[in-house]
């Protein structure tokens, strides 16, 4: 994770918010671009988000009815709680 947080901040110049998937509340959601880290944080964060499309699950990514387990897929999803946010 420092790794991430080293290069978040040379790639967009600016100082990376992280937070554990617990910590992360419905009002975090709805105001800010997510990027969700880990399948099991993601998992947490989509199911606060209510979102039924989630793609990630125990064995993979499930995309177009198929299942992917040795792949990292980018995914950039509108943000259900705010259409002017997304979740990556």
């Amino acid at each position: 994770m420092a790794q991430a947080m080293r290069e978040w901040r040379l790639q967009f110049r600016g100082e990376p918010r992280a937070l554990d998937d617990t910590q992360v509340t419905k009002a975090d959601m709805a105001a800010n671009n997510l990027v969700l880290w880990a399948i099991r944080a993601a998992t947490v964060c989509w199911r606060k988000l209510g979102q039924a499309a989630n793609p990630l699950g125990r064995r993979g990514v499930h995309l177009a009815g198929k299942t992917y387990s040795r792949h990292v897929p980018a995914l950039i999803y509108p943000n259900p709680l705010n259409p002017d946010r997304y979740v990556f």
